[in-house]
């Protein structure tokens, strides 16, 4: 977004130079468009603009839900949520690992923080796996207090909340 609005400055500019001031106005206009839809839409959760997911987890019986919150340049920018079957008499930690596996073997969006409820299994590997992937370092945290540990909890209760709506649509059936 911030190249966007670079760029259509850019070019107000150069119109604005060339005396086309409607063409230079309608750009005006577009930027502030963005501007008011982007901060708008937006909820910032960090002061520190660090680019971050918050991953958590929800498990009964064999259902899971686990919750993504996307956290870019500090404002939270989505959440998605994703249904695993089969994951009876298995640890969260494992679960978690898999789940990490196979969301970022599909994704070239790596951020440079993941926040976690607790450790994923062979967490270092996973870690050093993402590193490489991302080509720049991916932390793995584990919140204790403060905004990030309120983010975790936060995503925990949504994974827990569509999990339960989740049991009661299967139990509906």
């Amino acid at each position: 977004t911030r190249e966007l609005i670079s760029e259509l400055e850019q070019k107000m500019q150069l119109e604005s130079k060339n005396l086309n001031y409607e063409e230079a106005a309608r750009l005006r206009d577009q930027i502030q468009l963005i501007e008011n839809f982007y901060f708008k839409a937006q909820k910032v959760v960090s002061g520190d603009f660090e680019d971050r997911d918050v991953i958590s987890l929800a498990v009964e019986g064999e259902d899971a839900c686990s919750v993504i919150f996307k956290v870019r340049d500090g404002k939270m920018v989505g959440r998605q949520h994703f249904y695993l079957q089969n994951v009876e008499e298995k640890e969260s930690a494992l679960i978690l690992s898999h789940f990490m596996q196979q969301h970022y073997s599909l994704t070239d969006d790596y951020p440079n923080q993941i926040l976690l409820p607790e450790d994923a299994e062979e967490q270092q590997l996973l870690e050093s796996w993402l590193s490489k992937s991302a080509g720049h370092s991916v932390d793995f945290i584990i919140p204790q207090i403060g905004d990030k540990k309120k983010l975790v909890e936060l995503a925990q209760k949504n994974a827990r909340y569509l999990l339960d709506d989740l049991l009661i649509q299967k139990e509906k059936r």
